[in-house]
């Protein structure tokens, strides 16, 4: 079953917050966005994405204990390194060109076909730059502002530890202030464990 699919399933996340519609689909399938409102009230939205951490073939009821044992333990490996995108977007929270981190949880799923485990983040809601720019063609100008918001989200990552090793368009996003933004920090890693390092 698709993340799409397995959506419906959530219903109410986060309390206060549903989703609401598809916003987008990550390389692979392996991930998807889509957008938050408050059931409480009609102001505020965010953005959810879901990652697909494990997925199984077959029924989980007919799993022996032994793999059982054995998946309960890849799910809390899983879990853990997963977890390490959120604590480095919290590491960075309030920043004025870092995607927002707001929230994360995980979710344990099963249907006729599998099992597997999700990880939900909420953040807030951005426009991908790809999008912003098929309505607003950038000038010279704001090219220039592109570079220097991104060189900040970078030089503070670079004050934390933070290797993003991942920049590219798809990562990139304005806010309705008009400021653009750094995300997805999926395959960051502390400057310690890079390989060769930076000095």
């Amino acid at each position: 079953m698709s993340i799409e699919s397995r959506s419906n399933q959530y219903g109410r996340v986060f309390d206060h917050w549903q989703i609401q519609g598809f916003l987008g689909q990550g390389s692979g399938g392996k991930s998807a966005v889509f957008r938050l409102t408050r059931t409480d009230s009609n102001r505020g939205n965010s953005a959810l994405k879901v990652i697909n951490l494990i997925e199984e073939r077959g029924q989980i009821d007919s799993l022996s204990d032994a793999r059982m044992r054995d998946y309960e333990s890849i799910r809390e490996v899983c879990k853990r390194s997963a977890e390490q995108e959120v604590w480095l977007m919290d590491s960075l929270q309030g920043n004025t060109n870092i995607v927002d981190y707001l929230d994360h949880t995980f979710v344990d799923w099963a249907d006729e076909t599998g099992f597997g485990r999700d990880m939900l983040i909420r953040m807030e809601l951005l426009t991908p730059l790809m999008t912003y720019v098929r309505t607003h063609p950038l000038e010279e100008d704001d090219v220039i502002r592109l570079g220097i918001d991104i060189s900040r989200a970078l030089k503070l990552c670079r004050k934390k530890g933070i290797l993003h090793r991942d920049i590219k368009p798809e990562n990139i996003f304005v806010s309705r202030d008009g400021d653009f933004k750094l995300g997805d920090f999926g395959i960051a890693r502390k400057l310690e464990n890079a390989t060769g390092g930076l000095s």
